[in-house]
C-alpha cells in the first residue's frame, strides 16, 4: 500500500449507515461491539470533557465514562452502565450520543450525577465513594476535517490480520471537530464552552489477547492552517515498540509517519512538557507539547468493566493499566493547537513515588 492516503477519496468511500449506533449486534460476528468517544477543550475557559459510550458482554447495555474538567481545577467523573440505546442513538440512560448528519455533526447529552475530584487525588490512588452533584451537559459537534480510518496505510487483508486491527476493534474512525455547548452544575452558574476536539467511532470485534494491552500513547491535533498530526502507538513493557499508526497531514494528503521517541506515561501533574518527533516523506516534524488538563484512571482490558476505577490502583495485577487522559497545548512551527492525549502503562512499571 502507498505511504500516502487521499482524504477526499477516503471520505467519499464511507457509507452513511456506518455512522449510526446499532441496538442489536450482528449474529455472525463473535465479540462484536461499538463505541463512541468525544473530546473537546476550550482553552480560553480552561474547560473540557471526555465522554465515552461502549458495549461490553451484554449488548443491550452501554458503559458510559464521563470526565469533565472545570476552570477551578475540579474534575467531575462517573462510570455507569445501563440501558437506553436504540437504533441510531447510543445511550446508557444518562449519557447519549447520536449523529445528526453522518460525518458532519453529532449531538452529545448528559443528565445525571457525577463525583467531584482532582488530578492530585486521582494520582494518589483509587477514588472511593464520595458526594455527587447533578450535572447537565449539551454539546453540538461539527466536524472540521475528513474522517480517517485505522489501517488506511495497509491493505484490508493485512490490516484485518494485524495486532493493530485486533486492538482497534475492527472498523474504527476518528475525526477532528469543533463543539459548542453548556455545562450546568446544580447550584452553580452555567458554563458555556466552545473548542476543538476529536471523536472516535468503532464497530467490530476487539481482541486484546492473553497478555493484555501493554500500554499506549494516543494523541492528535489540528492547527489553524489545517495541517494536523496523529499518533496511535502501542508499546510492550517499558516501551519496546511493537506496532503503531501515525501520520502528518498537509493539504488533503495523509503522509505515513514514524514516532521517533514515544512519550511514555508518567503521572506528572499539570505543567508536564515534552517534545514529539515524527519522521515522514515530508521530513522531520518537531512538535512541542505542554499539559493543560489531566485525570488518572485504572483500566482493566477485559470483557467486563468490573474493577475499573478512577484513580491509579498501584497494587492491582497483572493486567492493570495506569492511564492518564487530558489535553495538551501543541506548538508546530509557530502554530498553536489544543487537543486530547491518552497514555497508559502497566501499573507495575509506574514509579511508586507518586503514591500517598
Amino acid at each position: 500500500m502507498s505511504d500516502q492516503v487521499d482524504a477526499a477519496m477516503l471520505r467519499d468511500s464511507l457509507a452513511p449507515e456506518l455512522e449510526y449506533p446499532s441496538d442489536k449486534a450482528p449474529a455472525d460476528v463473535t465479540g462484536y461491539g461499538e463505541n463512541e468517544g468525544f473530546w473537546v477543550w476550550d482553552d480560553d475557559r480552561k474547560t473540557g470533557m471526555h465522554l465515552w459510550l461502549g458495549t461490553w458482554a451484554d449488548y443491550s447495555l452501554r458503559m458510559g465514562r464521563v470526565t469533565i474538567w472545570l476552570p477551578d481545577g475540579r474534575i467531575l467523573t462517573r462510570i455507569q452502565e445501563g440501558p437506553g440505546t436504540r437504533q441510531g442513538v447510543a445511550s446508557n440512560g444518562v449519557l447519549s450520543a447520536a449523529p445528526v448528519v453522518p460525518y458532519e455533526s453529532w449531538q452529545w447529552n448528559l443528565f445525571g450525577s457525577v463525583q467531584p475530584t482532582t488530578a492530585q487525588e486521582l494520582r494518589q490512588g483509587p477514588l472511593g465513594d464520595g458526594p455527587r452533584v447533578l450535572v447537565k451537559v449539551s454539546a453540538e459537534a461539527r466536524m472540521i476535517s475528513s474522517p480517517w480510518v485505522n489501517g488506511g496505510f495497509q491493505s484490508a487483508d493485512a490490516f484485518e490480520a494485524s495486532d493493530l486491527s485486533k486492538l482497534s476493534g475492527g472498523f474504527r474512525l476518528e475525526q477532528f471537530l469543533h463543539a459548542e455547548g453548556t455545562i450546568e452544575i446544580a447550584g452553580e452558574n452555567p458554563i458555556v464552552f466552545s473548542g476543538v476536539g476529536n471523536r472516535t467511532h468503532r464497530k467490530g470485534a476487539r481482541a486484546v489477547g492473553g497478555g493484555g494491552l501493554p500500554g499506549h500513547f494516543w494523541t492528535a491535533a489540528i492547527f489553524p492552517s489545517g495541517r494536523s498530526f496523529y499518533i496511535q502507538w502501542f508499546g510492550e513493557g517499558v516501551g519496546k515498540m511493537t506496532l503503531s499508526e501515525c501520520w502528518v497531514r498537509e493539504g488533503d494528503i495523509f503522509h505515513k509517519a514514524e514516532v521517533i521517541d514515544p512519550c511514555l506515561f508518567d503521572p506528572v501533574l499539570n505543567g508536564e512538557r515534552f517534545t514529539i518527533q515524527l519522521r515522514s516523506a515530508l521530513g522531520f516534524t518537531t512538535i512541542e507539547a505542554e499539559r493543560v488538563a489531566q485525570s488518572f484512571q485504572t483500566l482493566l482490558v477485559t470483557t467486563s468493566p468490573s474493577g475499573e476505577t478512577w484513580g491509579i490502583d498501584y497494587d492491582r495485577d497483572p493486567y492493570n493499566l495506569a492511564m492518564d487522559q487530558g489535553f495538551m497545548r501543541y506548538e508546530w512551527n509557530g502554530e498553536v493547537a489544543c487537543n486530547f492525549i491518552e497514555r497508559s502503562r502497566q501499573a507495575r512499571f509506574v514509579s511508586t513515588e507518586f503514591q500517598k
